[in-house]
């Protein structure tokens, strides 16, 4: 047998995309690692404190498939999706013709989605939702996944197939005449026949040319309070705020500020950084927008690193002789994101629609270009993250 089929795949990252990635290769029959520093239930990554939101509608055609196909395959986990539905408000005469331009676009992708009323908003979502809005757009097939249960959940369905999960840091990757050989690791050389980076925001640690960079970002959970019947998430666009109900307390975050960038060597075991003073009055004006019966009166506020690209696409697939990367993929399109890479790395033939979304998310397509621009690029686009403003 060739060594390239006797050496595992060696997957570096266990969130929710690295995750999925070795749960379908597992199921093609692939020899998987799975390496994390906590491979336990911790979830030290972005994938720890992911609000779960999915929007799949986006003005940028490839990320609205990937996240169909995103939502079709959390829905076959036990407790990964809530359809609960999404709700997008508008206060101004711009944003009201912003939500119909929205409907439009979401009815040519056969996304169910109608424009309601300011009183049917409030009856949906009354905890989250002010009768003075000017409009209001609700999102039928959207709802909120849970990142952590769809992660372990696929960890495990890998090792139903055969995977192995290593708990250790990774120190470097191993090559021989430029093909990689393994994973130089705390417990010591992983031999490699291809190996994945699903690295997060520590993308740039082992892959220092990725144009992947991680941001601060304020997000609050409420106090506990008594569960009451699901509501959609909701998103005010035009103030870059969203909010949802996590089930015992409520959630709310908020891109309306300037992008603060975090440095690789800033970066801990974990993807929560230390807070930013700005960050009070950011949530403070997230609140205003809530009704005053939601309280956010001893709510717990953290800063959740994520990472950014230059153009609000993740970045995934080959880079060159066995190494691949599976960075900056949001829990919207993570499954999708996975799945297609698996079919690639499997050597599988694409369809034209894959290769060309294939295409749209290769870090290929950035070769060339300046780094720093390609930097300033990717903070730029952390204002208009769900490309909302186009």
């Amino acid at each position: 047998m060739a060594e390239s089929q006797t050496h595992p795949i060696v997957i570096i990252g266990a969130g929710i995309v690295g995750s999925s990635l070795a749960k379908h290769l597992a199921r093609r029959g692939r020899p998987v690692t799975l390496i994390d520093r906590d491979i336990g239930t911790t979830l030290p990554g972005s994938t720890g404190h992911a609000p779960g939101f999915v929007g799949q509608l986006n003005e940028i055609a490839t990320l609205t498939t990937l996240a169909k196909r995103s939502v079709a395959d959390y829905k076959t986990v036990p407790g990964g999706f809530a359809p609960v539905g999404g709700l997008e408000v508008a206060y101004s005469k711009p944003a009201e013709e912003r939500l119909s331009s929205r409907k439009h676009l979401a009815e040519s992708y056969g996304l169910p989605s109608r424009l309601i009323t300011s009183r049917e908003a409030v009856d949906l979502a009354r905890e989250f939702v002010k009768e003075d809005m000017s409009a209001a757009l609700l999102f039928e097939s959207d709802g909120t996944a849970n990142p952590q249960a769809i992660a372990l959940h696929d960890r495990a369905e890998a090792q139903r197939h055969g995977a192995s999960l290593l708990e250790a840091d990774v120190v470097g990757i191993q090559k021989e005449h430029g093909a990689v050989t393994g994973v130089q690791t705390s417990q010591g050389l992983i031999p490699a026949s291809q190996v994945v980076l699903a690295t997060g925001i520590w993308a740039r640690q082992l892959s220092p040319s990725l144009p992947v960079h991680p941001v601060a970002h304020p997000y609050t959970h409420s106090a506990p309070r008594p569960t009451r019947s699901p509501s959609p998430f909701v998103r005010w666009p035009e103030h870059h705020v969203y909010a949802r109900d996590h089930g015992e307390y409520d959630g709310i975050g908020s891109y309306d500020h300037p992008a603060i960038s975090v440095d690789a060597a800033d970066l801990g075991k974990d993807a929560y950084g230390s807070w930013e003073p700005s960050f009070d009055q950011v949530l403070s004006k997230a609140y205003s927008l809530v009704p005053s019966t939601t309280s956010f009166t001893d709510s717990k506020p953290f800063n959740g690193l994520f990472s950014t690209t230059p153009d609000n696409l993740p970045v995934a697939g080959d880079l060159g002789e066995g190494l691949f990367c599976a960075v900056a993929v949001w829990v919207t399109h993570a499954g999708g994101v996975a799945e297609l890479l698996s079919r690639v790395i499997a050597g599988e033939k694409l369809s034209e629609e894959d290769q060309k979304l294939l295409a749209e998310i290769s870090p290929a397509r950035f070769e060339g270009q300046d780094e720093q621009e390609l930097r300033r690029k990717s903070l730029r686009s952390y204002n208009d993250i769900y490309n909302t403003d186009s």
